[in-house]
């Protein structure tokens, strides 16, 4: 599918919706390719991937979204939020944020491969638990780190325990929040491990 916005799924101002066992992917938008929403939304046990776009290949956020027992993967734009562009709230519970990539144009002034926090909108504020995200790239190729990036307002993130990340700029995380991970924590290739969609499967350890 291709659209301006929300090439997937458009949640237009006001708009209500609930998703479970649902897959978004190979659209194409200039924001929010696989999801845009703008009233509240609600995902769970979904997959958002293999989207394209110029902002917020996977999702892109301005109202009240949550992703639960959600996988983000493989999406790519030429800004910034390769897997999410969040403008306000938006809480992550038990997902897997991997494999993304922002600045696809190699421009060198986006970022958020896998999580953009912009603060120019309102009651922002990013809530995340139990969630892994790590291998989100930054460029057309190569393996340049970007998980998560705020840009340069105060954007507040609340951490409820046992978040595996990789690179970011944010100060928020708690004791038993795994940061800079060396280890992405799972397989990088999206496949079906079991269960009603695609995941990454975790890595054990030896």
């Amino acid at each position: 599918n291709k659209a301006a916005n929300g090439g997937g799924v458009y949640g237009a101002s006001l708009s209500s919706m609930d998703f479970q066992n649902s897959v978004f992917t190979a659209n194409t938008a200039i924001d929010g390719a696989g999801v845009w929403n703008g009233g509240t939304m609600n995902l769970y046990t979904s997959d958002i991937y293999a989207n394209t776009a110029t902002s917020g290949a996977g999702a892109f956020n301005t109202s009240d979204l949550l992703l639960q027992n959600v996988t983000v993967s493989g999406n790519a734009v030429q800004g910034s939020g390769g897997g999410i562009y969040n403008t306000a709230l938006l809480t992550l519970v038990n997902d897997t944020i991997n494999q993304n990539r922002a600045d696809t144009n190699n421009n060198g002034s986006e970022d958020g491969g896998g999580i953009y926090l912009d603060s120019s909108g309102n009651n922002y504020h990013l809530y995340i638990n139990n969630t892994i995200v790590t291998d989100n790239y930054k460029g057309a190729v190569g393996t340049v780190a970007n998980d998560i990036y705020k840009n340069s307002g105060i954007f507040p993130v609340s951490s409820n325990n046992h978040n595996l990340i990789g690179d970011n700029n944010i100060p928020n995380f708690v004791g038993s929040d795994l940061l800079g991970a060396n280890s992405s924590g799972v397989v990088p290739v999206i496949q079906d491990n079991g269960g009603g969609t695609l995941t990454h499967a975790l890595l054990l350890a030896p």
